[in-house]
Parts: structure tokens; sequence; C-alpha cells
């Protein structure tokens, strides 16, 4: 009878552990696919909506930037910049927490500045790491960080 016991008992702790395991990777597949249309996003109208409304951004020459309305204008500023401002981004590690609420991306970026007057667009990459929650209407960035990497310019 004890080992009918502990055998009923390690069913149920085993199908509690593979139900937190599927809803940990189908967190997780959420998350990645957030961060990857934050990464397609390109204009301000675009990106805002992906940030929390009390969301914390720390570039890499920007400071600190705190709230929706802050980020917009940070944003806004980049879009006039003569020649503008481009991005190629990419996901490269993902985890979430066991209860499937918070979570983090870790990826790559190369940022495009087009100098207008010398007719060259300099290259800069840089490493992004940005901190998910789970809210009502979807995963939304809280934080997020963004470096560039020191000598790996490049004009083209």
């Amino acid at each position: 009878m004890r080992r009918f016991a502990l055998a009923v008992a390690l069913v149920f702790v085993s199908a509690a552990a593979f139900g937190q395991d599927v809803k940990t990777k189908e967190a997780e597949a959420a998350l990645r696919a957030a961060d990857a249309a934050l990464n397609a996003a390109t204009t301000p109208e675009q990106i805002t909506p992906f940030y929390a409304e009390d969301a914390v951004f720390m570039g890499a020459s920007s400071g600190l930037i705190e709230g929706h309305a802050a980020l917009r204008k940070h944003l806004d500023g980049l879009a006039r910049l003569p020649g503008g401002v481009g991005k190629e981004a990419a996901t490269e590690k993902v985890e979430v927490s066991a209860a499937g609420d918070i979570g983090f991306a870790l990826g790559r970026v190369n940022i495009a500045l087009k100098k207008v007057d010398a007719g060259k667009t300099m290259v800069v990459p840089g490493k992004y790491l940005r901190v998910w929650k789970k809210q009502a209407d979807g995963w939304k960035v809280t934080a997020a960080f963004l470096n560039y990497i020191p000598g790996a310019e490049k004009s083209q």
C-alpha cells in the first residue's frame, strides 16, 4: 500500500511539473514572439506600445528614460535626425520565470546612422537586454538597456 501511495504521489508531482513546464514553454514562445515583433518595429508609433507605461530605458548615450511619454519623445527625436536612423535586431536568448509572468530577452542590434552631408551610413553594433512582464494586454517591456560594442563601428 505504501508503494502504491508513493507511486500515486509521484504521478501527481510529475503531472504538476509537466504542466508547469508546458506553461513556461508557452510563455517563452510568446515572449520570443513579442521580442521579435519589437525588433521588427521601425517607427515610434510601432515601438512605444511594446513598453509598459512606467518602463525605464537606458540607451548607450541617452541616459535614463522613464515612462511612455519620455520614451516617445526620445524616439521621435531619433526619427527626426537628418538621414534618419535604422536598425536591425535579433533575439539571441529568452528566459521566462517558472510562473510564466516575467522574463528577459538578450539580443544584438545594428544601429544605422545616416550622415547626409558625408553620403555614408555609420553602422554601430550593440547588445540589448529587455525585461518583460506579462500584463493584461500581453507582454510589455518594463526595463531595457542598450549598449554599443566599442570599436566595432563600420562606415558604409
